[in-house]
């Protein structure tokens, strides 16, 4: 009424809600704003898409079940098209791809941490030219989600750990990113879920906690995952370890 369009920054507002809201009709109301804006003469851009691609991920709508992952990445792969095609309002962000593995992490998908670690290598090809974007803590964590809730035979779980070791040393060395309280609890799930308890699982449970501590980076989470980690003894031994180093330090 007062003569004001709305432009695509009003309708990525709205699709957005819909991620939020928690509805089981969520993704059909976002579809159908997607449909609104090209009947309107607004174009979407890729903020559009990796809006819907949100809703898709956090979405309650059940009947889709696993089929959310693969729409999700068919979103992914258009975008990627259409920028390849020369139309930069659709070149994928470092939060689309990072949705798309969010999407795959939550699916029951029993090669999803295979599948995650490969769109994370498909945003870093050889050839910056060919579409590099540069991934993110939060994408990082999103690949290490994905391989703390896999699941297989203990040669596919171990196959799944080292996937997990390649991305915490990946960001590690990354030159703008560093692993955060959610990266060391998420790997910590990891070597609980994908290793067998024995020395190499205490060894490198211990390393990473150390690291954790040094970097101050601890959290419930990770206290959490500790504990559930390793036995009652070594916990004890750590927690005693980083209570000592906070008075040396003190003193």
């Amino acid at each position: 009424s007062d003569g004001v369009s709305p432009n695509v920054y009003t309708y990525n507002t709205l699709i957005s809600s819909w991620a939020r809201s928690g509805e089981s009709c969520a993704i059909e109301e976002a579809e159908r704003i997607i449909g609104r804006m090209s009947r309107s003469g607004v174009k979407p851009h890729a903020s559009s898409y990796t809006a819907l691609m949100d809703v898709y991920s956090k979405s309650r709508n059940n009947g889709m079940g696993d089929e959310i992952c693969h729409r999700v990445e068919e979103i992914l792969h258009l975008l990627e098209q259409k920028s390849r095609e020369g139309d930069e309002t659709m070149r994928p962000t470092v939060w689309s791809y990072t949705t798309v593995i969010n999407a795959f992490a939550k699916s029951n998908e029993k090669l999803k941490a295979l599948k995650a670690r490969s769109i994370l290598n498909s945003m870093k090809p050889v050839n910056k030219e060919e579409g590099f974007v540069e991934p993110n803590v939060y994408t990082y964590n999103a690949v290490l989600n994905a391989c703390a809730y896999s699941y297989g035979d203990s040669e596919e779980r171990r196959a799944v750990f080292n996937i997990a070791s390649k991305t915490l040393a990946d960001l590690s060395h990354s030159d703008q990113y560093e692993p955060d309280s959610i990266t060391y609890g998420t790997f910590l799930r990891c070597c609980n879920k994908l290793m067998e308890r024995s020395s190499e699982r205490n060894a490198i449970v211990e390393s990473i906690f150390y690291r954790c501590v040094n970097e101050r980076k601890t959290s419930p989470l990770v206290y959490n995952q500790l504990r559930e980690t390793v036995e009652e003894d070594l916990y004890t031994k750590l927690r005693q370890w980083e209570t000592d180093r906070a008075i040396q330090q003190s003193i």
